[in-house]
């Protein structure tokens, strides 16, 4: 079980990493999201939903 779990922190590494990567306007507030997400919660699920609307977030088309 420890191998899934270790599966399971990486791919959370580089969904932290690709959101970074995508709030470009102003990277700090990516790292602070990430940040943010990881002292908030210990919950898979609630970090994998915050990084996924901030990815979505980042994406929408700014007015």
């Amino acid at each position: 079980m420890s191998g899934e779990a270790e599966f399971v922190e990486q791919a959370f590494a580089l969904l932290d990493i690709l959101t970074v990567l995508l709030v470009e306007d102003n990277p700090v507030l990516g790292v602070s999201f990430v940040v943010l997400v990881r002292m908030a919660t210990d919950d898979r699920l609630q970090r994998l939903l915050f990084i996924m609307l901030v990815i979505v977030l980042s994406l929408a088309p700014h007015h």
